[in-house]
């Protein structure tokens, strides 16, 4: 059966978030992956402003926006900020059934965008994602048969040359210990079946993941996207979204064997708020702002991870500690994407960032893992032996 996943999960991080913890967490004590996302923000995205470029100084590269049809708050963001996308990737294709079935979402907010901005190149995402689960046994048995990744191939291969895409992005997760085996080929087969219609496959991996699973991947696809979010998440103790010193410590590790042009890093652009002792929510960088100004506290920067973040009381009397990457953290993130020598970056996701990272260039220099380093990892899992000598 699929792996039903509690609340409003909806595709690709935000689905996975709960349900593939543990096992990351029994594996490597590592993370990197957002949590549900909520649809509430449609104000704070038109109030970001109209005709805004992102900022693009030599050697950055391409810049890839990610997009949920569900979040009132992507569509204007997208409208807002054409000018500065070059890669569209929405959430609109869903791998349904071991025979390979795929679902196509509407997106008439979006189409209605990229209609307008024909220089945009759309390259939606394939998840094994639907109806509030991860279906691990479908996409697990669809990779494994040959047939079946055949048939997904040609499928997706057909759609993009039909509808004018520039490729797709696989996102599978949660697999089984087959089907994460037989992954690479799929990748493989729908990069081939790509290539003969002049497009391209990329291939998500969390930065998490082991250097023998980010290879293979790597190598059967034109493009990594390496998920660089989530050292902290909803369900673990207060921490940085995604620490300067984590990224920068762990990325070297995680490229060793990878052709650096080949990697996409994706960032995230995101807050978590926590209430005191139990999991956070997701949160836009302006609605944090809004909260901190509304309770009259400073957000202050964290010197170790360059992450903001800042603490108050709500109406209850509960203790709250929220945490996020705001345009500060941004600068850095780009500076060590720079500094590697990656392709470019994504953002995960528009309608959440902060509208500054749109005229925001990149630091001078990457941020550098501190002397001494922080002590990593910093989160624990809530109600795991360690996180009662975890920071709060």
């Amino acid at each position: 059966m699929p792996q039903r996943l509690p609340g409003d999960r909806r595709a690709h991080a935000e689905f996975s978030a709960i349900s593939c913890r543990a096992s990351i967490w029994r594996r490597s004590r590592d993370r990197s992956r957002p949590m549900r996302l909520r649809s509430m923000f449609a104000a704070a995205a038109l109030a970001l402003g109209a005709g805004s470029a992102l900022a693009r100084p030599p050697g950055l590269g391409e810049v890839t926006a990610f997009h949920v049809p569900w979040d009132p708050a992507s569509a204007p963001d997208l409208a807002a900020h054409a000018d500065g996308i070059d890669v569209f990737a929405p959430q609109w294709i869903a791998l349904t059934t071991a025979a390979g079935t795929l679902a196509l979402s509407p997106d008439p907010a979006a189409q209605a965008v990229l209609k307008r901005s024909p220089a945009i190149k759309v390259m939606p995402v394939v998840t094994n994602a639907h109806d509030g689960v991860w279906d691990t046994a479908a996409a697990s048995a669809a990779v494994a048969d040959p047939r079946t990744r055949a048939r997904i191939a040609a499928r997706l291969a057909g759609l993009a040359k039909a509808r004018g895409w520039a490729g797709v992005v696989l996102d599978f997760e949660n697999l089984t210990p087959a089907g994460a085996a037989a992954y690479p080929a799929f990748v493989a087969e729908t990069r081939r079946a790509m290539g003969q219609v002049g497009k391209r496959a990329w291939v998500t991996a969390f930065l998490s993941a082991d250097p023998a699973v980010i290879r293979p991947l790597a190598a059967a696809s034109d493009r990594l996207v390496l998920m660089a979010y989530d050292e902290c998440w909803s369900t673990s103790t207060p921490g940085p979204v995604a620490g300067e010193d984590w990224l920068e410590a762990v990325l070297p590790v995680k490229l060793t064997g990878v052709d650096p042009a080949k990697v996409l890093l994706a960032v995230g652009t995101y807050g978590y708020d926590w209430p005191n002792g139990k999991a956070a929510t997701v949160t836009s960088v302006p609605a944090a702002k809004a909260v901190a100004a509304a309770h009259g506290v400073e957000i202050a920067h964290d010197p170790a991870s360059a992450n903001a973040v800042f603490r108050y009381r709500d109406k209850a009397g509960a203790r709250h500690t929220a945490w996020m990457t705001d345009a500060h953290t941004w600068s850095y993130e780009l500076a060590a994407a720079r500094a590697a020598g990656l392709s470019g970056v994504a953002i995960w996701r528009l309608g959440l960032e902060d509208p500054d990272i749109w005229t925001t260039a990149p630091a001078a220099a990457p941020y550098g893992i501190g002397d001494p380093p922080a002590k990593l990892p910093r989160c624990f899992l809530l109600g795991s032996p360690w996180a009662k000598d975890a920071p709060q």
